[in-house]
């Protein structure tokens, strides 16, 4: 299943607790919205149980050599020689690296981590983006570490929220109470390395408002800081203010519920040196909760995602508190005993359906719309199923899905007695209206639809057993080549290889598919040994592929992997040609500029006589 949307503001954080709560596994796909002229950026993350084990990004500043060089760690020379025998010998980065013994194992892990932490990280500071979760097993390497996700949302809110938007966040909140959670514990260390203690973290011990906290703070500001870096990391919640609590808000700052000490007490309940600036720590002590009532019942399950090992694991993510009232006072009326069901009343968890009321007026009217949205919903396309025009904006079709979502969204429904047909009209309704958003939503699944209620209109069949124009198979194989281009950029040649097969079954005689399979093909059968006969077959799948673009072709990589073939088959001047045809298509191919310059490198260190200038003896 796909999961997928728009980066609006603070997005990104709702996306990863998802994630951690609710320990799912996938693939995670982050995306830029560039302008047109622009590449946009693309980061992805491999996600098992609630932890990324592998990040990856299009950015060449975002890998590892790049990171090796900017510590000192290599030279340029270094560089070059190490992407040079990693391209030929199709050897992970991290393991030529250490194969050549230029950084030691830990250091690199460390490393290597950074570069991660450095992918997530940099999406938080996107005023635009486009993100897409697909839920399945992602198995770690063995001994690898994942990165705790709560420590990235605490860096990513510290360093991209201001000031303005911490009191925006808070403001949305103002009649709720904010509650620690385990993770307050457990990430202390990272919070604090952003905001020094004495903090918001270790004053709160129990449900306080936030207008208690700014006033014992003393720094409005700043305590909205930290809550909402608590709130967005998960450390902290938000619940329903409990009316005794909201009471002691008004009382003064020392009043019996607040103590001022003169180091902050953390959770654990030890004392602390003090605050460097001299002035008294503060730490808001209140009386615990009393249990929540039998009735409440235990937390609901988390949902996780598919059953993979964790690197390592923090403690379970706790479930959002219970709203319970403070102990009550002593000489107090005590609580009315409880009374076990009699033999008329239903027992807790029996079926509750009969105690349902029937659907009111207003509810009725909804489901017969429904049913009348369902007699039509056969024929009709996206647009008229969400009911705006095939030239409505992005903004207008969520504003559009909004308005019927409130209508159909099946939980409308669930507080009333329904029957069976009613009930599966408003579901089937739904999710029409939720298949029409998501397609209309991605900039390329609409422009198929287009594509088919134009071919509709002509009066063409649109079909997918490959009668008359197949315009969802053209497509699904556009969407398999581009997804194959990447793959081979990222060095997946095997996966890229039945990217590009599946997509000449759809479309035999395309250029790029041709290239990128013959080229794919290779560069797996070069693990594996594969003579110098099959880099010149491959040669001459990509020459003649090449050829029949013209002299105007319209995509560089056929080019790029024509000269990586040739310079294999040591033929530099055909290999050039190929490199500088690539730069002519586009001037912003890096791979075919780098390759070029390690060409003329080359020759350059040829005709000197070496690396270090000194020609060989005879």
């Amino acid at each position: 299943m796909a999961i997928r949307g728009r980066l609006e503001h603070l997005k990104l954080f709702m996306v990863f607790r998802s994630i951690i709560e609710r320990r799912m596994s996938g693939v995670l796909t982050l995306q830029s919205v560039a302008a047109a002229d622009a590449t946009p950026i693309i980061k992805r993350a491999e996600i098992a149980h609630g932890y990324p084990v592998r990040t990856a990004s299009n950015q060449r500043r975002d890998g590892l050599v790049h990171a090796l060089v900017d510590e000192g760690l290599i030279s340029s020379t270094e560089e070059v020689d190490l992407r040079n025998r990693a391209t030929e010998t199709q050897t992970p980065i991290d393991v030529m690296v250490l194969q050549m013994g230029l950084v030691a194992p830990r250091r690199l892990t460390s490393l290597q981590e950074r570069v991660a932490r450095q992918i997530l990280l940099e999406p938080f500071s996107w005023t635009d983006g486009l993100y897409q979760f697909e839920e399945g097993v992602v198995r770690p390497n063995p001994g690898a570490q994942g990165i705790d996700l709560v420590d990235v949302l605490v860096e990513a809110a510290a360093r991209t929220l201001t000031a303005d938007a911490a009191l925006q966040f808070v403001a949305r909140y103002a009649h709720q109470t904010l509650w620690p959670t385990e993770l307050a514990a457990h990430h202390a260390l990272r919070f604090d390395t952003f905001f020094p203690a004495p903090n918001t973290r270790s004053m709160l011990e129990a449900a306080t408002p936030f207008e208690l906290i700014a006033r014992v703070r003393g720094d409005r500001l700043q305590a909205a800081r930290e809550v909402a870096v608590m709130v967005l990391a998960g450390m902290a919640r938000y619940q329903a203010e409990n009316p005794a609590i909201a009471a002691a808000a008004q009382a003064p700052a020392t009043s019996g519920g607040i103590r001022r000490a003169t180091a902050p007490a953390n959770l654990a309940g030890r004392d602390a040196a003090p605050s460097a600036e001299g002035r008294p720590a503060v730490t808001i002590m209140r009386s615990k909760p009393s249990a929540p009532p039998e009735s409440a019942g235990p937390p609901p399950p988390l949902r996780r995602g598919p059953e993979v090992t964790p690197p390592r694991r923090t403690a379970d993510v706790a479930p959002p508190p219970v709203a319970v009232p403070l102990t009550p006072a002593a000489g107090g009326p005590p609580p009315p005993p409880r009374r076990a069901p009699g033999p008329g009343t239903p027992a807790s968890g029996m079926d509750k359906s009969a105690a349902k009321p029937p659907p009111d007026e207003r509810t009725m009217s909804r489901i017969r719309t429904a049913r009348e949205r369902l007699a039509r919903l056969d024929g009709q396309s996206h647009y008229e199923v969400l009911g705006v025009t095939s030239s409505a904006s992005p903004d207008g079709i969520r504003n559009a899905f909004r308005a019927l979502a409130r209508d159909f969204h099946p939980d409308q429904f669930v507080r009333f007695a329904l029957e069976p047909a009613d009930a599966a009209a408003v579901q089937r309704v739904f999710m029409a209206i939720n298949r029409a958003q998501e397609t209309l939503a991605d900039p390329a699944a609409r422009q198929e639809h287009d594509a088919e209620i134009a071919l509709r209109a002509t009066g063409q069949h649109v079909s997918s057993d490959g009668a008359g124009a197949d315009v969802s198979r053209v497509f699904r194989a556009e969407k398999l080549i581009k997804e194959g281009l990447n793959l081979v950029r990222n060095g997946s040649n095997e996966v890229a290889k039945e990217r590009f097969d599946e997509a000449l079954s759809a479309v035999p005689d395309d250029p790029l598919a041709r290239a990128g399979a013959t080229y794919a093909g290779l560069m797996v059968a070069l693990v594996g040994g594969a003579s110098r006969t099959a880099m010149a077959r491959a040669a001459e799948v990509l020459t003649d592929v090449t050829e029949g673009m013209g002299s105007e072709g319209g995509r560089e990589e056929p080019f790029l992997y024509l000269g990586r073939v040739l310079r294999m088959l040591d033929q530099p001047e055909r290999a050039s040609a190929a490199f500088f045809r690539a730069l002519k298509i586009n001037p912003h191919c890096t791979e075919a500029a780098s390759e070029l310059r390690n060409m003329q490198r080359k020759q350059h260190e040829e005709k000197k006589g070496g690396l270090f200038g000194l020609r060989k003896k005879g």
